[in-house]
């Protein structure tokens, strides 16, 4: 994949989508090898919701965290992430009060996206595993075990062909 590829797949995907990447303090960040991870999520919660729902689902965040897809909706109950020396990790949503009907409908399909970000490599779409690398946690397939994000920076259409 081309950067001039990455950049017009993720144009397509936020105007077709233009509902959940609306925010005012909206960052996203997404990976070439995550890109149809997240173009399936956001088919996902369109099917789910009614036009009516729509204008109140929105991202906050769509980023790599500890290694896996995170997609953080706005108005959804507080997430905390803890990752442990060998790899051992503690994930999940607190909530004070029950979900909404909308909320509830939409998190397993933010928990599958999750999921399967942590077999697929971060750069080239491959099967990969989560791996430490250096002081980070990425998922990368055998080939990119080695690589960073500063080799995406530097070296994209290299890294992100299978």
């Amino acid at each position: 994949m081309t950067r001039e590829q990455h950049e017009q797949r993720l144009a397509a995907l936020t105007s077709r989508y233009p509902y959940l990447f609306s925010g005012e303090h909206l960052e996203y960040d997404i990976a070439p090898g995550w890109l149809g991870i997240v173009e399936e999520l956001c088919a996902q919660i369109e099917a789910t919701l009614t036009a009516a729902e729509k204008p109140t689902v929105s991202f906050g965040q769509v980023k790599e965290k500890l290694g896996g897809l995170r997609a953080y909706v706005k108005g959804a109950p507080l997430r905390l992430d803890i990752i442990g020396e060998r790899g051992l990790r503690v994930s999940g949503r607190f909530e004070k009060e029950a979900r909404s009907d909308v909320f509830s409908r939409i998190a397993p399909i933010l928990d599958a996206a999750e999921d399967a970000s942590y077999r697929t490599c971060i750069l080239c779409g491959a099967p990969g595993r989560v791996r430490r690398n250096r002081s980070w946690w990425l998922t990368l397939c055998d080939k990119h075990a080695a690589c960073t994000y500063q080799d995406l920076k530097e070296r994209f259409e290299e890294v992100t062909g299978p």
